[in-house]
């Protein structure tokens, strides 16, 4: 009962610091003040049980209620040809470098989609589907949450002498920052604009995670060994099938249920970082090491300066 309690003070906390700026993400804030707080005790066991039942009953429903915020209004023939081919190369960028720094598959595959989707999110859904321990999810998104500051601090400042045109600078945007977030506050700093220019490529590129869902959900063996929660196979037909019929539902009803819906959808995802930050040992993530970020840095970089250019010279 107290580590029910304690996730869900801490996702209560999270959401309500999140509300200050669009730049604080409710989830990352979940995970490292969970780690934080967890990092006091001494002891955890007695934590554990209650964890593992807010993992289990809130990471389903935070899955398939996600499913409602993916949309593709507003995009263009031109999105759909160039934001697909941004995401597969960001993708197999990160996968090549974890393989060349020797970071285990599921890992490279968490650390490519949070950086190819977008970030705390995509990472918080696809971590059960392919076997990931605790400290490889909270790496992750701590990972993806170096680049978005970078990306924060240093894309305002190139943006008024960037050269590109502001079309150019919104897929830039859009298409390189990993959370939606930093995308609204970079695009806001630049003009309403390549704001809404650059928001229309971001929520083309999270609607991939649908690709991603299905692919980890029905194809990937499930690591019981090593992953921190296992699902059974039908469970997880069962929440690719819900996921798929709320992006449905959503879409055609609209923006007004998408709005009802995300609330709920994010207090179940940042209850399950909580829950997953409140058990992991500093220890634990010291052992791991910094590739991890060596990784989606280079990944991020070579991503950063490729679609610089092709904004430069082709939009």
């Amino acid at each position: 009962m107290t580590a029910i309690l304690l996730s869900l003070l801490i996702a209560l906390l999270s959401m309500g610091m999140s509300s200050i700026h669009p730049s604080l993400d409710s989830l990352v804030l979940s995970i490292i003040l969970g780690m934080l707080i967890g990092n006091l005790f001494k002891k955890r066991v007695f934590l554990q049980s209650g964890l593992n039942i807010c993992i289990r009953t809130c990471l389903p429903a935070g899955i398939i209620l996600y499913g409602s915020q993916l949309t593709i209004s507003g995009s263009t023939m031109f999105h759909f040809a160039v934001v697909p081919v941004i995401f597969i190369g960001t993708f197999s960028l990160t996968l090549l470098f974890g393989h060349l720094l020797k970071i285990r598959r599921p890992f490279s595959l968490l650390l490519a989609t949070g950086l190819s989707v977008c970030g705390a999110s995509a990472i918080a859904i696809i971590s059960p589907l392919i076997g990931t321990k605790k400290e490889e999810t909270s790496i992750s998104i701590i990972s993806i949450m170096v680049i978005g500051l970078i990306g924060l601090i240093v894309y305002p400042l190139f943006g008024a002498d960037s050269g590109l045109s502001n079309e150019g600078m919104a897929l830039f945007t859009g298409t390189t920052l990993p959370m939606l977030g930093q995308v609204k506050v970079v695009g806001s700093m630049l003009g309403e604009i390549i704001l809404q220019k650059a928001v229309t490529y971001k929520l083309l590129r999270i609607s991939l995670l649908m690709v991603l869902i299905i692919w980890f959900g029905l194809f990937i063996k499930d690591n019981k060994e090593n992953g921190f929660i296992s699902f059974p196979y039908i469970l997880r037909l069962i929440l690719v099938a819900g996921f798929l019929a709320m992006v449905i539902v959503a879409n055609t009803a609209g923006p007004p249920l998408q709005r009802v819906l995300e609330p709920f959808s994010r207090f179940f995802l940042t209850v399950t970082l909580s829950a997953i930050g409140l058990s992991v040992d500093f220890e634990s993530i010291a052992d791991i090491g910094p590739k991890p970020l060596y990784a989606v840095f280079i990944s991020w970089l070579l991503t950063v300066i490729l679609v610089y250019l092709f904004s430069l010279y082709y939009v």
